[in-house]
């Protein structure tokens, strides 16, 4: 059995990506498989009351942020 690292964050732009579901792709020489994964808030965040849909926001807000100080 193999097993997979992801730190969960994006490699564009090196910041965390918000829960949500994704979609892991396997390469191997000419063999390709793709498989949903489903990310979910850490309980511990979830504890404090922060919700999935707060960090999609707060990842939409770091995002535009990154764009404005890029120009």
């Amino acid at each position: 059995m193999n097993k997979f690292y992801w730190d969960f964050v994006n490699q564009t732009s090196s910041m965390p990506v918000p829960p949500g579901l994704y979609r892991v792709k396997l390469t191997a020489g000419s063999y390709s498989a793709t498989q949903p994964m489903r990310l979910l808030v850490d309980p511990r965040v979830a504890a404090d009351g922060v919700t999935a849909a707060d960090l999609r926001e707060q990842d939409a807000h770091n995002g535009r942020m990154r764009e404005m100080t890029a120009d």
